[in-house]
């Protein structure tokens, strides 16, 4: 009996022990998380430029949960009821859950399966060139010891949240950003050898969010999802939209300029084979390929207003070498694009359609900018049809494309009458075909950033025309039969073909659609004109 009871005492015994050794472990692992906070907020507060604050911290071993509230960021300079109008970070609640106690105990490693944080809201402004922030030497401290040596989280959550980028003035906001969800998966942070700080090592991480909206300056930007998977090297995005097409002739007639206006829309974008590690720690987007499907391009321009000459327009290889961040790809693809181009002069619209598009670029960028590749041509491909009629096929070769300026193009078109062109001859040179049909047209050249040269043949027949009054749309009968009568309405004519010449002295304020449209226009002329410069073969 006695030595039952011996045994009923020691069990007894053994289960408060167990009890005490677990409650003194849960603490110990409660004061190992909060000294690492609270070390970690201590540190960022005396050494860097910000005011850290935050209203109660939870943290219970029990529950596996650790919870903030009412987070706040402010420069030191700001008072706490200025933040608003300043520079601030505000978090209403930051609640983390599940946490791994094992690694933590034994080998210093944090393991968090969730993190949620709520409306969240950012407001930032940019530094000018040379300008530092200002910090107090008085503040600093001495590093505190992280007791930490890994920390792994699941999964981030963020719900609605607001960033926004003030003006230097600090007067109003140049760009914003909402969004409804991000989602942060596989956040590894470790002390490497040496090190007291922990650093991200991004090679798992995923991104992924939905329904974001925006502004920059005056452009509007939607975003439906998106996701960035580091480990496949794959990003994908839904529903884009960068512009707004209802509001387009507003923002237009507040121009000074004849500027176009731009939107652009787009269902879907696939980026594959990311350089990851690049992308992160050196900002220049790497990738294999990108895949735009079904992108629709609307442009609008009022060409009574008057040119901006005071501004130059880099071509693609020079807007490419100045981009920041650095791009490189190795094939971008867009799917079935369309393009909604419109002018406005007086009360005349010039409409320009082109659907069924198709572009290819090769080695985009800064895919071959390495001494070891020999091959630094960048090469694109493009096909289209012009006023829901007739295809063309574009070809254009920069072969050195991070060094010179020079390029190389030739192009074709399939058969087409010349009356598909009266939606643009009418409103801008009062010139309407009657007839003619073109069997062709083929040309090639070359261009750097002053000028192209190069030749066109057109292959048609039957051309006439009708020069109209400038006022209504009646025929003026001299210069009609003037027009006939000298224009050259066939090539071939009598067995020789006429080979016409292209010239084109580019305008640096007008863009690279411009120059090219320009250079083709100007062997159609010479095509067609009665003195036009042509070179004659036997056909």
């Amino acid at each position: 009996m006695k030595r039952q009871r011996r045994k009923s005492i020691a069990f007894v015994v053994l289960v408060i022990a167990l009890f005490f050794w677990g409650y003194i472990v849960l603490k110990q692992a409660e004061r190992i998380i909060t000294d690492t906070f609270e070390s970690k907020i201590v540190l960022l507060s005396d050494t860097s430029p910000f005011q850290i604050s935050y209203n109660g911290l939870d943290i219970s071993i029990l529950k596996q949960s650790f919870q903030l509230k009412d987070v706040l960021i402010l420069p030191d300079s700001i008072a706490s009821e200025d933040q608003k109008a300043q520079p601030h970070i505000a978090i209403t609640s930051v609640v983390a859950n599940d946490f791994k106690l094992i690694p933590l105990l034994f080998n210093q490693h944090l393991n968090i399966s969730q993190i949620r944080l709520g409306d969240l809201e950012m407001v930032y402004r940019k530094t000018k060139k040379g300008e530092q922030i200002q910090e107090n030497p008085s503040n600093r401290a001495k590093e505190k010891k992280h007791p930490l040596k890994k920390l792994t989280i699941a999964t981030i959550a963020i719900h609605n949240y607001q960033i926004a980028q003030l003006s230097t003035s600090l007067l109003d906001s140049i760009a914003t950003l909402q969004g409804e969800s991000l989602s942060i998966k596989n956040v590894t942070l470790k002390r490497s050898p040496g090190s007291e700080q922990l650093s991200l090592h991004p090679s798992l991480l995923i991104l992924s969010g939905s329904n974001l909206n925006g502004r920059s300056a005056n452009t509007e930007l939607k975003l439906t999802s998106f996701k960035f998977d580091s480990e496949r090297k794959y990003a994908f995005m839904e529903g884009f939209q960068m512009g707004n097409p209802d509001s387009m002739r507003v923002k237009e007639s507040r121009q000074q300029y004849n500027t176009p206006i731009n939107c652009i829309e787009i269902p879907t974008m696939n980026c594959y084979g990311i350089a990851s590690d690049t992308l992160w720690y050196s900002g220049k987007l790497l990738a294999d390929s990108l895949v735009i499907n079904k992108a629709l391009f609307t442009i609008i321009k009022n060409i009574e207003k008057p040119w901006n000459t005071h501004k130059t327009i880099q071509l693609p290889h020079q807007l490419l070498r100045s981009s920041k961040p650095k791009i490189g790809l190795r094939k971008l693809a867009v799917r079935d694009a369309a393009v909604d181009y419109k002018e406005y002069h007086e009360s005349k619209e010039v409409h320009i359609p082109i659907d069924q598009i198709e572009v290819n670029i090769t080695n985009l960028g800064w895919i071959n900018n390495t001494p070891d590749e020999e091959d630094q041509t960048m090469q694109a491909h493009l096909q289209g049809r012009l006023f829901n009629d007739f295809l063309m096929d574009m070809a254009i070769t920069f072969p050195e494309p991070l060094e010179r300026d020079t390029f190389r193009f030739e192009g074709a078109t399939g058969p087409f009458y010349f009356e598909s062109f009266n939606p643009v001859m009418v409103p801008t040179s009062n010139i309407k075909f009657e007839s003619g049909q073109v069997s062709s047209i083929h040309f090639n050249g070359t261009g750097n950033a002053e000028k192209t040269t190069g030749e066109l043949v057109m292959v048609y027949k039957d051309l006439t025309a009708t020069v109209l009054k400038p006022r209504g749309q009646k025929n003026n009968k001299t210069f009609s039969w003037l027009a006939n009568t000298f224009v050259r309405k066939d090539n071939p004519k009598k067995g020789k073909l006429k080979v016409a010449k292209m010239r084109y002295e580019r305008v640096p304020y007008k863009g690279f659609g411009n120059y090219m449209f320009k250079t083709i226009e100007s062997g159609l002329i010479n095509s067609v004109y009665p003195f036009g410069k042509r070179k004659e073969y036997p056909r």
